[in-house]
């Protein structure tokens, strides 16, 4: 028999929130992914042309936050791998990008697996007789 959509186990508050919690990363995460490809594309076809192509970066730069604010300090500390290259700040921003996907993941993990193994327990010690 098939199960209602306002079954218990699937409307209740702590899968909605989970649920909440997956698709919320998964939209940072493709928002991320796709900045770095527009960041990517553009400064690489506009590199020589007078014209301004600072949205891409900025876009990457905000979605990146708070990571992306280490730059000016890794500027001053590698000034001849990210001043001095044409693409340095950029490849700087998608590590600070790719890596706050990662920890994102990481933690949508942790929560995936922590509600899943307090919904089992109480799972079974709600259904023990007594």
């Amino acid at each position: 028999m098939p199960r209602s959509a306002f079954d218990q186990k699937r409307t209740s508050p702590l899968r909605v929130v989970v649920q909440a919690i997956r698709a919320g990363f998964l939209l940072y995460a493709v928002a991320v992914l796709l900045a770095i490809a527009w960041a990517w594309c553009i400064d690489v076809t506009n590199l020589d042309s007078n014209f301004e192509h600072l949205a891409p970066d900025l876009l990457l730069f905000f979605l990146s936050l708070p990571s992306s604010l280490t730059l000016p300090a890794a500027t001053e500390r590698w000034p001849e791998l990210i001043g001095a290259n044409r693409y340095g700040q950029l490849a700087w921003m998608t590590v600070c990008g790719a890596l706050q996907v990662l920890t994102a993941a990481m933690l949508e993990a942790v929560v995936r697996r922590a509600t899943h193994r307090w919904r089992a327990q109480h799972d079974k010690a709600a259904s023990a007789p007594g």
